[in-house]
């Protein structure tokens, strides 16, 4: 990342967390579809499957504390 990235967003964490997430949306949005991305009808089987997942094996989840730590 850029010096002048790493700036703005030192900026933008600064902020509020709804003005952050009015950010967060708008950047979202302008990124284009990439090939391989998940249409509706994928990303609701996906997460059906993932669903299914942690209800057949609980245990195989991470919290989100200790995903964090992964970093």
């Amino acid at each position: 990342m850029s010096h002048s990235s790493e700036s703005l967003l030192e900026s933008v964490l600064s902020l509020p967390e709804i003005e952050r997430a009015a950010i967060a949306e708008a950047l979202l949005s302008s990124l284009t579809e990439e090939e391989g991305e998940l249409d509706d009808h994928a990303f609701a089987k996906e997460l059906e499957r993932r669903s299914e997942e942690m209800t057949n094996d609980p245990n195989a989840s991470i919290s989100w504390t200790d995903l964090k730590k992964l970093r």
